[in-house]
């Protein structure tokens, strides 16, 4: 995966809503990049850490998109993280 947005676009279709629902969530998990232009970045944010602890303190623990469904935000980070490593694991 590249960006947020294509993260994003992913999100949708597996949970619906719109882009905009997940946008921040991405964009939070892809921000080291803006000084780490290489996939060092990763460490930071992209294990299961994060995903469960850090994401659910800025989020909450679930969502709602756009169509009324809720969401569990450590989903959606845990999919970006896995899609990130071609869905081999989470680290």
């Amino acid at each position: 995966m590249a960006n947020p947005l294509i993260h994003s676009q992913s999100s949708v279709k597996r949970w619906g809503g719109k882009v905009e629902d997940y946008l921040p969530i991405h964009e939070l998990l892809d921000s080291p990049k803006v000084t780490m232009n290489n996939n060092t970045s990763r460490m930071l944010t992209h294990n299961i850490w994060f995903c469960r602890q850090i994401i659910p303190m800025i989020f909450g623990y679930n969502i709602t998109n756009s169509d009324g469904r809720s969401v569990d935000t450590v989903d959606i980070a845990s999919l970006h993280v896995s899609e990130d490593f071609r869905g081999k694991f989470v680290p």
